[in-house]
């Protein structure tokens, strides 16, 4: 009897365990094929963002003071009634939550200031590392040559300027409204 009931311990153990590792490695398999890569979690937020990553030669850095900002124009969302920026701003001294975006930015066309009608849409707004939409809400001519996005006083930096001829603009975005 004692036999016996060695064996059924035995083969209880084998079957627990055999059980264990086919379940482990079937949920790992379910937990690849679910669990989306790392570049799909980034391709996705930016697409809940509205991030347009397109053309990096439309992205403007300036790296003044403690606080690196990049600003790209987003010419498929930008016509003559609005124009988009993609803001990123970066820094590891200072607490970004303190400026108001809309506040510190300003359009200039051909060194023409235009009213300042702004949106901003945060997609994070980390103390340090702050990202989102800048929407100018305002009427555009098409006959202008440069546009510029200035931002001041961001990390005491008097003025931060982001230019654009309207040729960038409108080549890279070829069916976009002009």
């Amino acid at each position: 009897m004692y036999k016996y009931k060695k064996i059924v311990l035995v083969a209880a153990i084998v079957v627990l365990f055999g059980g264990s590792v086919y379940m482990i490695s079937a949920f790992d398999k379910n937990a690849q094929s679910v669990t989306p890569s790392i570049a799909e979690q980034v391709k996705g937020k930016k697409e809940v963002a509205g991030l347009n990553q397109k053309d990096d030669s439309l992205t403007r850095t300036d790296s003044q003071g403690a606080v690196a900002v990049k600003a790209t124009i987003i010419p498929d969302q930008s016509n003559t009634k609005q124009l988009e920026f993609e803001l990123v701003l970066n820094t590891h001294s200072i607490d970004l939550s303190k400026y108001n975006i809309t506040k510190a930015s300003k359009i200039v066309f051909d060194e023409s200031e235009e009213s300042q009608e702004f949106i901003w849409k945060a997609s994070s707004e980390d103390s340090h590392h702050m990202s989102g939409i800048l929407t100018w809400a305002g009427q555009t001519t098409v006959d202008f040559k440069e546009v510029s996005l200035k931002l001041e006083q961001i990390d005491n930096v008097p003025v931060r300027t982001f230019s654009w001829t309207s040729e960038e603009i409108y080549q890279s975005d070829k069916g976009g409204e002009r």
